[in-house]
Order: structure tokens, then sequence, then C-alpha cells
């Protein structure tokens, strides 16, 4: 060997040889790679069984219940005058058209009040005395909200109640148990 060379290798830590092999052991480490592992298993066998469990979805309420409950719980303001006044006509009249549209089909909430006069009268499940009521009522409602007309509470109270009449003469006949609970 070069006394050159000698000299540049004894600074290294492992000489000439190199890297020396140790004999690998887990020692006193193993049991904590097992209890990780058995830990490990767990978890995963937790996760794939809850994973798969479904949640029963809530029944959900009858659309034309829900319209109906909202349409018998929308009474006139007390102090009934200037825009409360036209806000509760506006509504009772669009509530009203969404159970049209839910019960016949008529898109009753798109449509003008000149365009939903024939599909009223063609498709609509009630007789024709109660669809003119019907579009007279929607015909007030409108000069209430868009022409500004004065009207009074007794005039709502009564909407209301034609309204409701209406409602229950258009119910399926599959809700005859509804009709006993909303009379």
């Amino acid at each position: 060997m070069n006394p050159d060379t000698s000299s540049t290798l004894d600074h290294l830590p492992h000489g000439l040889k190199g890297l020396i092999a140790y004999p690998f052991s887990l020692g006193a480490w193993w049991w904590l790679v097992v209890a990780g592992l058995m830990i490990a298993c767990i978890l995963f066998a937790w996760w794939w069984k809850n994973r798969s469990r479904t949640v029963a979805p809530e029944p959900r309420e009858d659309p034309l219940l829900t319209l109906e409950k909202k349409l018998s719980n929308m009474l006139p303001p007390k102090d009934f005058h200037g825009k409360k006044a036209i806000d509760y006509f506006f509504e009772l009249n669009m509530t009203f058209r969404q159970y049209i549209e839910a019960r016949a089909p008529i898109r009753a909430t798109d449509l003008t009040l000149r365009e939903l006069r024939g599909p009223l009268r063609d498709r609509c499940p009630l007789s024709r005395d109660n669809i003119e009521d019907v579009l007279k009522f929607l015909e007030r409602s409108e000069y209430v909200k868009y022409a500004g007309i004065v009207t009074d509470f007794q005039e709502a109270v009564d909407s209301h109640a034609h309204v409701l009449q209406w409602v229950r003469f258009m119910r399926p006949k599959h809700s005859a148990s509804t009709r006993e609970e909303n009379p």
C-alpha cells in the first residue's frame, strides 16, 4: 500500500474494511411492533364494519301535507295594512300555486294568470265553479300585490278560508287519513 493512501484512509471511521454489517434484532422493540400491528388491525376491522353501515333515512313527509300545513298556519297578521297586507296576499297566492303544482300537472308558479287560466280549467281536480273562484282569488291577490289595491283584514280571512276549502277539495283519495287529522 502506498503510504500516501494509508494516511488518507486512516481518518475514515471504518478504515479499509468499509461498513461492517451488524446483525438485525428487534430486541425489546418487537412487542411494540406486534402491539401496533394488532391495534391497526382492530381499528381497520372497526372502520370496515362501520363503513358499510347504512343509516335508515328518515321518512319524508308528503309535500302536499307540508304545503297544506303551511297554508293552514298562514293566518293574516293582526295589523293588516300596507306592506304586510300585500305580502300576505302574495304569499297566500304563491303557496296555493305550489299546492296546485304538487297536485296537478300544471306549472302554476311559472305561469302568469293569463297563461294559467287554460291549464287550470283543463287539468285542475276542482269543479268548474271552484276553478272560477280560484281564478278570481288569484286575480284579486295579484291586484293587491302589483296594482296596490287596498284590502282589509276580513277579506284576507275569507280568502284564507276559501284557499283551505279548495285544498280540501283537491286532496288526493289516498290522504283520507289526513282529512280526519286536519278537518
